[in-house]
């Protein structure tokens, strides 16, 4: 019962994702040349990136989409991911919103972003690890680099750590290194 619970949790994250993906992409074409915006948020791109656990044969995919943060948290932009973490033996969903900072460097195509924010598990084990429960906080790292002119194009070397933070007694904590594409779409939704 649990494996069907665990599986229908990591199909709705999938689908939810795709959902949202799709929505963005159809608004995008609708209003491409409208000037609806609010305030506070507006998709600005789309990233897949994909990254292997240190200390197992664990793997992670991931898809995210930017949104304009909040001018309070002084972040470049909030990040919501979403993705699978599978092992042989296992697959967990997971989704995170946080914001992300960019330091400022004199490199002209190069940047460093870090990134910090509450994430969900569809469990609390991955593979042979008890992960301490569902709820987690990722902080991340990113080294990148601009590949063409236009700005549209990134490449970058990601860290990051998923844990619980002490929320419970259990805390082993996961370090994933991957690496990270991005393409910025020529439009964005506004919303």
């Amino acid at each position: 019962m649990k494996a069907v619970l665990r599986r229908t949790a990591c199909q709705l994250v999938y689908w939810a994702a795709r959902g949202i993906m799709v929505l963005a992409v159809v608004h995008s074409l609708m209003l491409q040349n409208a000037q609806a915006e609010v305030a506070d948020f507006g998709a600005d791109r789309y990233r897949v990136g994909v990254a292997t656990e240190r200390f197992d044969d664990a793997w992670q995919a991931e898809a995210a989409w930017d949104f304009r943060a909040p001018r309070r948290l002084r972040a470049r932009r909030l990040e919501l991911a979403t993705g699978l973490i599978v092992t042989p033996d296992d697959t967990q969903g997971f989704v995170s919103l946080g914001p992300v900072w960019r330091l400022p460097t004199n490199a002209e195509r190069a940047y460093i972003e870090f990134g910090f924010a509450p994430t969900l598990l569809t469990g609390s084990r991955i593979g042979e690890h008890d992960m301490g429960g569902v709820v987690h906080f990722t902080s991340s790292a990113e080294v990148g680099v601009t590949l063409d002119p236009q700005r549209r194009a990134h490449l970058a070397l990601r860290v990051k750590h998923i844990s619980n933070g002490g929320l419970h007694s259990n805390n082993p904590g996961m370090d994933v290194v991957g690496l990270s594409f991005t393409y910025d779409l020529p439009f964005a939704y506004r919303f």
